[in-house]
């Protein structure tokens, strides 16, 4: 509930610079002149951009939230508690390296599984690979997706 609220709090805080930055750029175009008119529409820009960003973030965050709920509701979710961690609780690079391989062997016997990329997913931001682990997440939401009934 922590992250929930700590996400609402900076979602409303760039919302409201957004605001702000918008009222800016309506303003430099009040004032008219060529210069200025084209720095209106560079801070104009910048809100709209911002909330793309935001919205693009919270709906891929809102996704991967409900694939975590169904692994987790499953039994399916990876489980961590065992694998060796160095003394600041992160895993060791042989531990990493070793679940990774595994979870990729997951992923090769079963490559049209969303719950096995996902497994990879988790897997490879638990080793450090954040890069990876989410061009892995990416990869489990369009399968998931491609299951879900149309209608």
């Amino acid at each position: 509930m922590r992250t929930f609220w700590a996400t609402a709090f900076v979602t409303v805080f760039l919302f409201g610079y957004l605001g702000v930055m918008a009222w800016r750029g309506v303003l430099l175009l009040r004032n008219g002149g060529s210069l200025a008119g084209l720095l209106a529409f560079g801070v104009l820009l910048l809100p709209l951009v911002g909330l793309w960003v935001i919205v693009a973030t919270l709906r891929e965050a809102l996704t991967h939230q409900r694939l975590v709920s169904i692994m987790q509701d499953s039994g399916q979710d990876l489980d961590l508690s065992g694998v060796a961690r160095t003394a600041s609780g992160k895993l060791t690079a042989e531990a990493g390296e070793e679940l990774v391989a595994q979870l990729q062997n997951g992923v090769d016997q079963r490559p049209g599984e969303w719950q096995a990329w996902y497994r990879l997913a988790r897997g490879q931001d638990a080793a450090g690979n954040r890069s990876a682990a989410r061009a892995s997440m990416r990869r489990a939401v369009d399968l998931e997706r491609q299951e879900l009934p149309r209608g």
